[in-house]
Formats: C-alpha cells, sequence, structure tokens
C-alpha cells in the first residue's frame, strides 16, 4: 500500500457490531459517520471451521480487538459508539477503509499490518 495514494477523514463512529454473523462466522463491524456520508469497517473472520468440529477462533481475533480498543483509549468495546476518529482510506469517494486511528494521536489500528504480524508468526 502507498501512502500517497491515501487520504484521511474524520468520521464518528455511530454503531458497533461484535457478533456470530448469519454465515456463522465471529465478526466484528463498526459503522462511521462522515458528516454527509458514512461507511462501514470490519467484516474479518475472527474464527474458522477445522471440519466438523467447532469453529476455532484466531489470534488476529484478540489482537485486532485490542489494537481498536487501545489506539482508542478505550476498555470496552461498547465504549467505541460515540468516539470521534482520524480514518486512513484509499482514496474516492468509496475508498475502502485501511485504518482507523486516535482523533489528536499518532495512534493506528491497522488490520493489514496485524494480520502480516500474526502470519509472520505461523511461519515461525
Amino acid at each position: 500500500m502507498k501512502l500517497e495514494k491515501c487520504e484521511m477523514a474524520n468520521a464518528k463512529i455511530t454503531s458497533t457490531m461484535l457478533g456470530i454473523e448469519d454465515h456463522g462466522i465471529l465478526t466484528a463491524m463498526i459503522q462511521l459517520d462522515y458528516g454527509s456520508s458514512s461507511q462501514g469497517f470490519g467484516g474479518f473472520m475472527f474464527d474458522m471451521s477445522r471440519g466438523k468440529g467447532p469453529r476455532k477462533g484466531l489470534p488476529f481475533a484478540a489482537e485486532f480487538i485490542r489494537s481498536l480498543l487501545d489506539t482508542l483509549e478505550v476498555n470496552e468495546w461498547e465504549s467505541l459508539k460515540g468516539k470521534v476518529v482520524r480514518v486512513r482510506r484509499e482514496e474516492g469517494w468509496n475508498g475502502k477503509i485501511l485504518a482507523i486511528g486516535h482523533i489528536i494521536k499518532d495512534q493506528w489500528c491497522d488490520p493489514e499490518v496485524i494480520w502480516a504480524r500474526n502470519q509472520k508468526r505461523k511461519k515461525a
């Protein structure tokens, strides 16, 4: 990802979901309001099926949730609603959200960085 192809925007978190979606996958979704438009962020798979047994949580899930809470300086998922955040996204009116950051501090929750770190640990 080239940062020069990104834009920053301020947004307010209007709603959150952390739970099991209609295909049985554990996931999270955050709705962001930019003032003149809104956009969702999330939809990551937090668990996976291993055959016919129960679904197993992925380390990515815990690290993503912890990173988001730490970045926005809250201790509970429920406290995310109403927070004003910075958003780094691809350019354009419907650009993919790449990271969510603290409104003032240079603190970011970047799912691609978290995913890459987890993949690197799996290979070690």
